[in-house]
């Protein structure tokens, strides 16, 4: 998603009347030139803040019911990386920024670029987001298992999870120690409604920095169930094409023997 976002933010920061419409705080113009990108590049989120933090305007968009919404009055100058775009920092990576944001509007992964006017002035800045729970579902179609998403601590951000019944706690870590132990990753086995589960945790890597930990949890039942189907499968192929060998050597050989026979009969009959 991160290189997705910068793809879009990079067609819309040079996009002709952008700059100028967040400079002058042109709210119907840059809605307009929103609204399109949003539906032809299937985008959750854009906004445009002004140089100090404040929104100017943000678009939602949801794919399924094909709708956007428009929002003003957000404030994002409270939110670091915020600041270090507008404020013009730029390290060994870029000037572009990446993490992960909790709005009112919920939880999202934002990529944000500077916006410079025609004599490379900083007049503000453009986020691109997706939502984490749109995210999560399509990971979870790609993985076939459910997906959560820890902040750097282990605390739960977001899950495809139903809630169990003594709540998320069980499926939080220890963040702090995990990282001084040197792990690059933790296996788990715990139980979650009323069954055996297992759960992998890796850190989250965001714009090359960790974000926090993502993880994904199957039944212990699952795996069990999917290691005996292999394990059926490869015998099953292993039967067959060992029988598929011995057919073979046969009918080869009697290919093979069959003149050689034919041979002898008449060697004998003369």
């Amino acid at each position: 998603k991160e290189k997705k976002h910068l793809e879009d933010l990079r067609l819309l920061t040079y996009m002709a009347g952008v700059s100028e419409a967040i400079e002058k705080r042109d709210r119907d113009s840059l809605q307009a030139t929103f609204e399109g990108l949003a539906i032809n590049n299937n985008i959750n989120v854009i906004a445009a803040i002004d140089d100090q933090g404040k929104g100017i305007i943000t678009l939602t968009y949801d794919s399924e019911a094909g709708s956007t919404e428009f929002y003003t009055g957000d404030d994002y100058s409270s939110f670091g990386w915020v600041q270090d775009v507008l404020s013009g920092q730029n390290d060994e990576i870029g000037d572009k920024f990446a993490g992960i944001l909790d709005t009112q509007l919920g939880k999202f992964i934002f990529t944000i670029a500077p916006v410079r006017d025609a004599d490379e002035k900083l007049v503000g800045a453009l986020l691109i987001g997706t939502k984490l729970g749109v995210l999560l579902d399509e990971l979870r179609q790609q993985a076939l298992t459910d997906i959560l998403i820890l902040n750097p601590e282990g605390s739960m951000v977001t899950t495809t999870l139903v809630e169990p019944e003594g709540g998320y706690g069980v499926l939080e870590i220890d963040g702090e120690a995990l990282r001084d132990a040197g792990l690059t990753s933790l296996n788990r086995e715990m139980e979650l409604y009323g069954r055996d589960y297992e759960a992998l945790y890796t850190p989250l890597i965001i714009r090359d920095a960790e974000a926090g930990f993502i993880g994904v949890v199957s039944s212990s039942e699952y795996i069990a169930s999917a290691l005996t189907t292999n394990r059926n499968t490869f015998s099953l192929i292993f039967t067959l094409g060992t029988g598929a060998v011995i057919v073979l050597g046969y009918l080869l050989a009697q290919h093979v023997a069959r003149p050689i026979l034919q041979l002898r009969s008449m060697s004998q009959a003369v």
